[in-house]
């Protein structure tokens, strides 16, 4: 027995009811997902800016210990000619250049650990600059999967479209 036109339009009207709550929940996910980027990308935004300032400080540090050190280079050399200066015996001059020899080794020791360490913190850097672009690349995976979630959903909405009008067309008796 073939379908009354009542049983037509409630059928459509049911199916029209179904995906409009398809497209209610699918507007909700979108927003969440929406939601969690903006929440991914200000948690990685803030943690940049952490690590970045950080970086700064570690850096500043480092020049200012760097800064100390030539300085204190500076006047151990300055030291060491006004000693050497006043120095009149080979002995004694000998042992001024053998603690002139320590002292420039000693520091020498701390100035390459001290680049040692600007090393390992350009090296963090360079990492939060990769992690910046994995989270643009992520970004750009995610928007590439909302598009095709939209042409999925459009394509979902015309097949929909074209079973409504079978199911129609299938209903209509035909003379």
């Amino acid at each position: 027995m073939a379908p009354t036109q009542d049983e037509v339009v409630d059928e459509n009207k049911r199916l029209k009811d179904q995906i409009s709550r398809l497209m209610d929940e699918l507007v909700r996910a979108e927003e969440g997902i929406a939601k969690r980027q903006e929440h991914v990308r200000r948690s990685l935004r803030a943690e940049m800016e952490s690590m970045k300032q950080e970086h700064d400080a570690q850096m500043e540090e480092l020049e200012e210990e760097i800064a100390r050190l030539k300085a204190q280079v500076e006047q151990l050399e300055a030291n060491v000619a006004e000693m050497d200066e006043e120095l009149m015996s080979a002995s004694e001059y000998c042992a001024a250049l053998e603690k002139k020899i320590k002292d420039g080794e000693g520091l020498r020791k701390h100035i390459a650990q001290l680049e040692a360490e600007l090393d390992k913190a350009e090296a963090e850097l360079d990492e939060a600059d990769n992690m910046r672009k994995e989270n643009e690349e992520l970004q750009e995976q995610l928007q590439d999967a909302f598009t095709r979630m939209r042409e999925l959903q459009e394509a979902a909405e015309q097949a929909q479209d074209t079973e409504t009008l079978e199911a129609l067309v299938s209903f209509v008796p035909m003379s």
